[in-house]
């Protein structure tokens, strides 16, 4: 990527830039909480007090630059300010020895830089043996070591960390040798490198190379005179420095070939494991500038994420989206530096293997890498990538044993309900009731009543504690097993008769009566009139009562209720409340009319006990409906029995 030679155009078309900015939102800057994600670096070769707006305003350039961890700006911001007639501003070529923006610059360098603010600046050095960047009659000069050295000075004058080495590749004319020894000068300066070459290799490989062609520029396709690494020579970057890879999954606006993708990310992974230098990516746009406004709108957020991904399966350290028509070079995106929003994540983990590539012709062809909480995947075939969650090994069901108790020979009803009470999932999976033994320890029958409840009749004349066991599955189909214990007693009930102790009407409206008034039947009666509902005139209320025996003791319970209407033809519905399945079980449906009481009688003698709560609480429920025509219930007695 040429970029210094872009840069020359400042003058001319405007100014150039392009930005990483993995981690900004567009409206919402959040930096990343993740270790693995990249981090937010822009590199920006506009006038830094103009952008997005700022018109020279420090703290408005400031606070846009703040958003990223690093920033590179473009060469010759560290020449001296320039001071003479704005239409005599030096031209970017032979001679430039100043800059319109270098105090501004300084000041926003200086406010950046912690403990002010937070953003490592880098500054703009070509290292190349082709600088397109200067260019003298058409032809492009390349800085000498020492005009490097020079330079990398004036930016640590300005207080920037670290300087950005351009055009580092051997296509470029970039020998070891001279990148070494300016590498070498950077640090002896204190500072990092941040350095760009296209080809990994070029940067970090040991392979002897001599004569090489030039791959771009002005030079293109003529053998280069000077041997790029005859000895073979590693290179002195470290674990502080930074290596951009270029035109990574998207170049000049069209998606990468896998195979070359895959080759240059394993070179790049290879280096960065063995000597710790930091990676950052960027797309490539195509030099082409529509005549935009809006500059967000030249973004494509599909290429974005796909690349995006892809730096994150590598876990290089930065990533970017190279804006169109030569990085916002110039026209109406000149000095923009837009955000641009990445996928959130959230707690993705730590990595815990290697890159995994597919098997030829796998289809789909998915790239991945696990994770301490899942698995990072890119799609080759799609662009596409995601996040997928772990799905932890499957932890069995615990099921614990139940106790029950009934009378001798009296059968007794248990719900799945019942048994699932005290069982539990370490997985937080559903659970259900698998099976239920047919046969208890002790001769005993129980009954799958297919309504998620069973019957339990013990054998004839026993006492004591008789056992059965049954199994719970998970969703996921692991199963536990555990045991029902039944306690045979012999009853203990006193017999006793129960009247209503509370009255509360859920339809119609209270007219008349007292507690007093379901003791016998009377004259004395409760009196309730109807309401409107949607199936015509109706009234509804239930009574409630508590029995002081225990519940359990029961093996009887007899209902007696007594009433009529005002009105001939009243529906009367009579329910009594099971406290096992949260539900009103009907007991009695009839046509009531207005002349004489009607007696409603009922003696339950299965499972009495689930029609009285824990604390001992009893309720009836009594509605009455007439399709058109109101009327009043006039409740005359109502009497529980127990046994």
């Amino acid at each position: 990527m040429n970029l210094s030679a872009r840069f020359t155009q400042y003058f001319m078309r405007g100014c150039l830039f392009f930005a990483l900015v993995p981690s900004v939102w567009l409206t919402n800057i959040v930096h990343a909480q993740n270790t693995i994600a990249p981090k937010n670096i822009a590199i920006y070769y506009g006038m830094p007090s103009l952008v997005n707006g700022a018109n020279g305003n420090i703290s408005t350039a400031v606070d846009v630059f703040n958003d990223y961890d690093a920033v590179v700006f473009g060469d010759s911001l560290q020449f001296p300010q320039y001071t003479g007639a704005f239409g005599q501003i030096p031209y970017f070529g032979c001679d430039q020895n100043s800059h319109f923006d270098h105090d501004l610059t300084q000041q926003i360098i200086k406010q950046l830089q912690p403990p002010s603010g937070k953003t490592q600046v880098y500054g703009y050095v070509s290292i190349g043996g082709e600088n397109t960047a200067r260019q003298c009659n058409g032809i492009p000069v390349p800085l000498t070591v020492d005009e490097m050295k020079a330079r990398i000075d004036a930016w640590a004058n300005m207080g920037v960390v670290g300087i950005f080495l351009d055009e580092a590749e051997y296509g470029f004319g970039s020998t070891r040798t001279v990148q070494n020894e300016i590498v070498d000068y950077v640090h002896s300066k204190s500072l990092k490198a941040f350095i760009n070459g296209y080809n990994p290799d070029d940067v970090f490989g040991t392979d002897i190379i001599n004569e090489i062609s030039y791959t771009t520029g002005y030079y293109a396709n003529t053998l280069s005179s000077v041997q790029m690494n005859p000895q073979g020579v590693a290179p002195r970057l470290g674990a502080m420095d930074i290596y951009l890879l270029e035109h990574y999954q998207v170049i000049n606006g069209s998606f990468v070939e896998p195979q070359i993708w895959i080759d240059r990310s394993d070179k790049a992974y290879t280096y960065k494991q063995k000597y710790g230098t930091q990676i950052a990516t960027i797309t490539t746009q195509a030099d082409v500038f529509p005549n935009q406004t809006d500059c967000t709108l030249l973004f494509e957020e599909n290429k974005f994420d796909y690349a995006w991904w892809s730096t994150l399966l590598y876990g290089f350290d930065f990533m970017a989206w190279g804006e169109p028509s030569g990085f916002s070079s110039w026209g109406t995106c000149s000095n923009a530096l837009p955000f641009h929003a990445r996928p959130n994540l959230g707690d993705i983990g730590e990595f815990i293997s290697s890159v995994m590539h597919p098997l030829p012709n796998a289809q789909p062809p998915i790239h991945y890498r696990n994770t301490t909480t899942g698995v990072i995947e890119v799609d080759i075939s799609t662009h596409t990538g995601r996040f997928s969650p772990a799905a932890s090994p499957n932890q069995a069901p615990i099921a614990n044993d139940d106790n029950v108790t009934t009378f001798e020979g009296r059968p007794i009803i248990i719900t799945a309900l019942e048994l699932l009470k005290n069982d539990s999932d370490p997985d937080n999976d559903g659970i259900n009731v698998a099976t239920v033994d047919t046969t208890s320890s002790r001769g005993g029958t129980i009954f799958n009543n297919g309504d998620n409840t069973y019957t339990y009749k013990p054998a004839p004349n026993i006492l004591g504690t008789d056992s059965f066991n049954y199994t719970i599955v998970d969703d996921r189909n692991m199963g536990a097993k555990a045991v029902i214990y039944v306690n045979i007693t012999h009853p203990m009930l006193t017999p006793a008769t129960y009247f209503p102790e509370t009255v509360t009407v859920s339809t119609g409206e209270y007219q008349w009566g007292t507690l007093k008034s379901f003791k016998k039947a009377d004259k004395d009666t409760y009196d309730i009139k109807s309401l409107q509902t949607a199936d015509g005139r109706s009234t509804d209320w239930y009574a409630t009562t508590t029995i002081q025996d225990w519940p359990a003791s029961m093996s009887e319970l007899s209902l007696s209720y007594k009433g009529q209407y005002s009105r001939k033809n009243v529906m009367q519905s009579l329910y009594l409340y099971n406290y096992k399945t949260a539900n009103w079980d009907l007991l009695d449906k009839r046509t009531v009319g207005n002349t004489d009481d009607v007696t409603v009688s009922a003696v339950i003698n299965l499972s009495p006990d689930k029609y009285v709560s824990s604390k001992g609480e009893m309720k009836v429920r009594v509605r009455g409906i007439h399709t058109s025509r109101n009327f009043e219930c006039w409740a005359n007695s109502l009497s529980w029995t127990v046994r």
